[in-house]
């Protein structure tokens, strides 16, 4: 029974081997905080703060490293629990939106990733309750923290600066016809006041990104194609990405079923202005980065983990909003009980390389003496991590290319880096990008 829930439920999630993104996560986040802030690229440096503390607590094991983004999650769903009570007034809800929450698959599989996945899932439902309850001061600072976590949290008050438009149109309307009535009145409507200190406090960092933006020449991103538009609604709720390869028509039907339930929820008059404001987190953001994708490539689902939440938010309003009662919530449980079959199912189709078997067996094996490369920066991060004595850890790079940035090279040092395998007795173990594992040395010069 024991080995059944860890490696066949979602408890698997946090107990496998670190993949690369985590291992520099922690490998980053043990930097001094000055050091975060200097190195930063592209990626907003918050959740490295939180990381930092909280491994100097707990430690870098992978499920206390891990526990960090579960933490955030839960969070999150308490939270849903009490904007469900205050929406619906109804106990089941109260809870079936919390369980329904935390058991999608795409919400689950990133509370339990060393990233920053579980803090952007947390503010962005933040940010939604509080301007929903238009508490705008928690509703900035909320805003802000997501800004300050991931870069692609700047559509969740794009999303809301364009809700919050449509719904007071008649007033911009009137305004706009006088542009100094209309600035005035944007420097004291509480959305308008919003968007001038949140621009104010992530500017530091807006600048930051744009002194570094060039790196984005070179890209990991995949084009997009006609495959993934049919199939990226319900990509983006079980958090699909092609493994295993057969489910993409499965997702394909799944989109389908999404987007009538949520034209279900949108038709229930009772709750339109949420649900209409929900389904636009989903469409808006994804048609202008799929629309810029087929440009330059910059889609990638767990990016876009706003359009999730949102996804399973409008879910829950179409089954609330069915009738009568009994049918509504025997649905609604067919519902809860068919995702948690499919975690069951999924989670040991979400398998991350296993590089830390390898590189343990190495560490137990290997003389003091001895090396462990790396040929492939593929599997530099966790390879670095799971070695015992990293003094003796190397990329072997007799080419000298340039490391990638989007891997991580802010933490690559010049003593990582080699051209020459060892001479015998001392050995090289080199892991390639599979995990496999090889033994070299060069031979001993002897004078003719």
């Amino acid at each position: 029974m024991g080995h059944f829930l860890l490696y066949h439920t979602p408890l698997w999630y946090l107990i496998q081997s670190f993949w690369r993104d985590e291992a520099f996560s922690v490998i980053f986040a043990q930097m001094p905080l000055w050091e975060i802030i200097q190195k930063t690229t592209v990626e907003p440096p918050l959740y490295y703060f939180l990381l930092h503390f909280w491994i100097k607590i707990f430690g870098t094991s992978e499920i206390a490293a891990r526990s960090l983004s579960f933490v955030a999650v839960i969070i999150a769903c308490i939270v849903l629990a009490e904007w469900a009570h205050k929406i619906f007034k109804d106990k089941f809800f109260s809870l079936y939106m919390s369980l329904f929450f935390l058991c999608n698959p795409m919400i689950l599989y990133y509370a339990f990733e060393v990233r920053t996945y579980g803090f952007f899932i947390l503010f962005t439902v933040l940010s939604l309750f509080f301007y929903h309850e238009k508490k705008w001061g928690w509703y900035r600072i909320a805003t802000i923290c997501g800004i300050y976590t991931h870069f692609y949290f700047g559509v969740v008050p794009l999303i809301q600066g364009i809700h919050y438009g449509i719904l007071h149109r008649q007033q911009i309307f009137r305004k706009v016809k006088h542009i100094p009535v209309f600035i005035q009145s944007f420097f004291r409507d509480p959305m308008g006041v919003s968007y001038i200190i949140i621009a104010l406090a992530i500017s530091p960092m807006f600048v930051r990104f744009l002194t570094v933006s060039s790196v984005f020449k070179s890209s990991w991103f995949y084009p997009v194609d006609f495959h993934l538009i049919k199939s990226v609604l319900g990509n983006m709720f079980i958090g699909y990405e092609g493994t295993p390869w057969y489910l993409w028509p499965y997702t394909a039907y799944l989109s389908i079923l999404l987007f009538v339930l949520f034209i279900v929820a949108l038709k229930d008059k009772t709750h339109r202005s949420l649900t209409g404001l929900l389904f636009f987190l989903i469409s808006i953001p994804l048609t202008l980065v799929i629309g810029v994708s087929f440009i330059k490539p910059f889609f990638v689902n767990r990016y876009l983990i706003p359009v999730s939440v949102a996804e399973v938010l409008l879910t829950i309003f179409a089954l609330s909003s069915l009738k009568p009662k009994a049918l509504q919530r025997t649905i609604a449980i067919v519902f809860l009980v068919a995702v948690c079959v499919f975690d069951m199912w999924f989670s040991d189709k979400h398998n991350k390389l296993d590089i830390r078997t390898p590189v343990s067996t190495i560490n137990a094996i290997k003389k003091p003496s001895d090396f462990i490369y790396v040929d492939d920066p593929i599997v530099f991060m966790e390879t670095l991590y799971y070695t015992k004595d990293t003094s003796k850890f190397r990329y072997y790079n007799p080419t000298h290319q340039p490391f990638p940035w989007f891997i991580g090279d802010t933490i690559v040092k010049k003593e990582h880096m080699t051209d020459v395998i060892p001479v015998y007795p001392i050995k090289a173990y080199i892991v390639g990008k599979d995990g496999s594992v090889s033994v070299v040395s060069e031979a001993p010069y002897k004078n003719p």
